[in-house]
């Protein structure tokens, strides 16, 4: 929400690394959270991107969290690895 929401800046940072070789692809999201007890939620697979609309809504968007996310942590690395061959990811995270 801050990074939509707030127009103010924050000690968050965002990177990201995408790095090609014989085998496969891989992708490296990592985010650093500058306050202490912050709580992360991953984002549900309609969130592409923020566009705000008056039309429609998605059922999602009336959920209430679930237990899925990260609490009290200062960064997040997810790692996705794609194989050339067979098409398929390998999903991995890592907290701290």
């Amino acid at each position: 929400k801050r990074l939509i929401f707030v127009d103010r800046r924050s000690a968050t940072c965002f990177e990201r690394r995408i790095r090609t070789g014989s085998a496969g692809l891989e992708i490296e999201d990592r985010i650093q959270i500058g306050e202490s007890g912050a709580r992360l939620y991953p984002a549900c697979k309609f969130s592409l991107r923020h566009v705000a609309s008056s039309k429609y809504y998605q059922a999602d968007e009336l959920a209430e969290p679930d237990n899925e996310g990260w609490t009290e942590v200062r960064e997040v690395a997810v790692r996705r690895l794609v194989d050339w061959t067979t098409g398929k990811v390998l999903t991995q995270v890592e907290t701290s």
